[in-house]
């Protein structure tokens, strides 16, 4: 029999409160039933990073072990957006606003987890790309114009690219430190 016990929902950091992520939004959903990583960012991208920041963390911090998460952020990323690009062959917009805020969010949790970081912020002025080694050319401004504008066309583009190009340093990285072992 499994011991499920009654959780009540946390108080989002204010760090995290805005747009679009987080707009009206005061309260964390409930504390997650199950235990795997995928399950957890799936149900809510940024749960470690947002209770790290409110001193509350009980699990392993992802972003210290990026060559073990990091590929599950990818896979999650990779599968939203499949889904997205079907939305996009029979229109120029997004009415899946939620799945593209989630797309987005699975890109910052890779970008700064690969940098072995972890999402400190959601403030579009205080993202902290400046202390991120690892990141596509011209991240901020990319990042920037898919955050005013998520539901159109040339934002979810832009948003793959990135994805595709941040994936990649990710494994050339590891390439790297594997050669560098032997």
């Amino acid at each position: 029999m499994e011991n499920k016990q009654k959780t009540v929902p946390y108080e989002i950091p204010a760090a995290f409160r805005f747009e679009p992520f987080f707009e009206r939004e005061t309260l964390w959903k409930e504390e997650p039933s199950e235990d795997s990583i995928s399950a957890i960012l799936l149900n809510d991208p940024f749960y470690f990073d947002m209770r790290f920041e409110a001193g509350i963390l009980d699990k392993e911090k992802p972003w210290e072990r990026p060559e073990v998460y990091v590929p599950i952020v990818f896979e999650k990323f990779n599968r939203v957006s499949d889904g997205l690009k079907h939305l996009l062959k029979r229109k120029k917009m997004i009415n899946d606003k939620d799945k593209i805020i989630q797309a987005i969010s699975f890109f910052l949790l890779g970008l700064y987890w690969i940098n072995k970081q972890h999402v400190n912020s959601l403030n579009r002025e205080d993202l902290g790309f400046k202390k991120l080694t690892l990141k596509p050319v011209n991240c901020e401004e990319r990042l920037l114009f898919i955050l005013q504008n998520p539901a159109r066309y040339h934002s979810f583009i832009q948003l793959q690219q990135l994805g595709e190009e941040i994936s990649k340093l990710f494994y050339k990285q590891a390439a790297i430190a594997n050669l560098k072992k032997h």
